[in-house]
């Protein structure tokens, strides 16, 4: 887990509910902001911060469900917990199949609502790892040159150097060197290492 401070958005038009659960996961160690809208959240939602949601569903104007489906695809970045009454079950369920992780009832549980929480941090820990990783590899991408680009793809192919040099019309040294430098440049300690983390970050692109 990093040693960054685990934000906890809440998200609810009720003054009295945000306040009270600012207190119980304030008193965890965690940061707490609240918004009565999702538009105002939506403004100010800085997704590199780690953290998770609790989201209400009924709310003034965008309501929970339109902000997990909006375009900016919030659960995708930030697990989300719903807050629903008894009568809202049916959105709740609604809500998990647009990417919310979980949902409590309220009155919530105390218990309850910190053991989502810590599950939700780690999720989203997990999920910053993962981007920094992928926003790191595009980065190394970036720097190789159109020639070390192709080579990457014949690799990425499973084409050995020899074919490759045989397909290029240049010696096995020559390739050779190529894929040095492209190793280099990728921190890649073999090949296996190579198409794993691009692989991930180009299927990542499709997302």
């Amino acid at each position: 887990m990093s040693d960054e401070q685990p934000i906890v958005y809440i998200v609810d038009d009720d003054p009295t509910i945000c306040k009270a659960l600012s207190i119980v996961i304030g008193s965890q160690g965690y940061g707490v902001e609240t918004f009565g809208r999702a538009e105002t959240f939506l403004d100010q939602y800085d997704p590199d911060v780690l953290g998770c949601l609790l989201l209400d569903l009924r709310l003034p104007g965008m309501s929970g469900l339109q902000l997990l489906d909006d375009e900016r695809n919030i659960s995708h970045h930030l697990p989300t917990i719903i807050l629903t009454g008894h009568s809202d079950i049916t959105h709740a369920v609604s809500a998990m199949k647009s990417g919310a992780m979980d949902f409590i009832q309220k009155p919530y549980d105390r218990e309850q609502l910190m053991g989502c929480i810590r599950n939700a941090v780690v999720m989203a820990g997990r999920r910053q790892r993962k981007r920094k990783s992928t926003q790191s590899v595009r980065r190394r991408l970036e720097t190789l040159t159109p020639r070390e680009r192709e080579l990457l793809d014949e690799l990425l192919a499973g084409k050995s150097n020899k074919q490759i040099a045989g397909q290029w019309y240049v010696s096995l040294r020559t390739i050779e060197n190529h894929r040095a430098h492209l190793m280099s440049k990728m921190n890649a300690k073999n090949v296996a290492d190579l198409v794993r983390a691009v692989s991930v970050t180009l299927a990542s692109s499709d997302t």
